[in-house]
């Protein structure tokens, strides 16, 4: 009786993630603002978890969470997603093809072992030293950014390491457009630093 008990709440809680990814999706066929705001808000934090496990590179899961959620929404608008109450194996399928064509363009893809110890390892004074020299680079090459706005998040989220609730509100903008800006600042980030070449020594 015990376990049938269980099955019957975990069939509750299948049926009720179903009814909410279902209606998510249908509203943001719709173009509905607000749905992709709870999108985002359900799954950022478990996606970028699973990316970091795969990727190992804080970065790169960044980079990948961002597009995946803009992919996706542009495919859901598409009418790409077929049945609505997958939302999250579309998010989660979408994050992983676009992860493999990452490794595929860095030709260092590696297949994920989940036995892997992900522990970070202490950081010695040299460590220290040469994070610190690579946030003065970045800051520099940040404020040759022509785009206020873009200054202004990259600074805040990643070298002040601000809330992104508070800087959304700062900005007024909602978490899947703060995705899409953010997103967009970072390529434009990466051109600069490559021309300086500056990519590989700001990326390890």
């Amino acid at each position: 009786m015990l376990d049938s008990g269980y099955t019957e709440i975990d069939d509750e809680k299948l049926a009720a993630a179903n009814k909410r990814d279902t209606e998510i999706a249908l509203q943001i066929e719709q173009g509905s603002a607000q749905a992709e705001d709870t999108f985002y808000r359900t799954y950022e934090k478990g996606l970028r978890l699973m990316l970091l496990a795969r990727s190992r590179c804080a970065s790169k899961a960044d980079d990948v969470t961002h597009e995946a959620f803009i992919v996706s929404i542009q495919r859901i608008r598409q009418g790409d997603l077929r049945d609505h109450s997958r939302l999250r194996s579309f998010l989660y399928s979408t994050a992983q093809n676009i992860l493999r064509d990452h490794f595929r363009k860095e030709e260092r893809f590696t297949a994920w072992n989940p036995e892997l110890d992900t522990r970070a390892e202490e950081e010695s004074a040299s460590s220290i030293i040469y994070n610190d020299q690579r946030n003065k680079i970045v800051s520099r090459i940040i404020k040759e950014l022509p785009t206020e706005r873009d200054r202004i998040i990259l600074t805040k989220y990643y070298l002040e390491e601000a809330d992104r609730d508070a800087l959304c509100k700062q900005l007024d903008i909602d978490s899947v457009h703060f995705s899409r800006v953010i997103f967009r600042a970072k390529q434009r980030l990466k051109v600069l630093l490559s021309n300086e070449n500056l990519l590989n020594f700001t990326s390890e």
